[in-house]
């Protein structure tokens, strides 16, 4: 038996799911020795809200929802996660309509208006001029633009940001351009690289 299957039994065993997501690497096919097996269930009724069971050397990262806490949900942001992941367990549809309010929230919130999109690119400028004092402040800006920079790349680029993870791999395999630009201003302290960076974010 197989890792994945190992591990999906130990789920399925021990708390009777509803439904089974399963996104990161291990939905990827890019899980190696060092990668957590990220899921999240659905299930009737819980006793914890989180497992980290290490199963085949495998830590899990399991999230636990009732069917209650889905239903009643009021902020669909912290499972834009799920955007991609793939159902392996779902019982009348109730994951499959999860994933279709949290596609709907992603396409709703993906667009920024050209008003807002002027308000970041002033930001962004201004927090450029103040990184250029070089003192501590300006040190401490410096790392927040960059942290910064990965969601106000997807918001110029009308994509909804999914988190830094999935962005730099989207550069990286899509955007070679922006990501030597990204990679350059992480590893130097250097405000030339960044304002090349930021300039790219905006304008390209």
């Amino acid at each position: 038996m197989e890792k994945k299957e190992k591990i999906l039994k130990y789920i399925k065993d021990k708390y009777n799911p509803i439904s089974i997501f399963v996104y990161g690497s291990f939905n990827k096919g890019t899980n190696n020795q060092n990668s957590d097996f990220d899921s999240l269930i659905i299930v009737n009724e819980k006793v914890t809200s989180y497992d980290n069971t290490m199963i085949s050397n495998t830590y899990l990262d399991l999230f636990i929802y009732t069917l209650e806490e889905i239903e009643h949900l009021q902020n669909l942001q912290n499972f834009v996660h799920l955007y991609n992941a793939s159902l392996v367990l779902d019982n009348q549809n109730i994951g499959k309509n999860f994933l279709k309010k949290i596609k709907k929230y992603v396409d709703l919130n993906s667009l920024k208006s050209l008003e807002e999109k002027k308000h970041l690119s002033i930001w962004i400028d201004k927090m450029i001029e103040r990184i250029k004092v070089k003192d501590t402040e300006g040190m401490y800006r410096y790392h927040w633009l960059i942290m910064d920079s990965l969601e106000l790349y997807c918001i110029f680029r009308d994509k909804f940001f999914r988190g830094s993870k999935d962005t730099i791999e989207y550069l990286e395999k899509y955007d070679e351009v922006g990501y030597k630009l990204f990679c350059t201003s992480l590893k130097n302290f250097d405000i030339d690289n960044l304002e090349k960076w930021c300039l790219y974010i905006k304008t390209n």
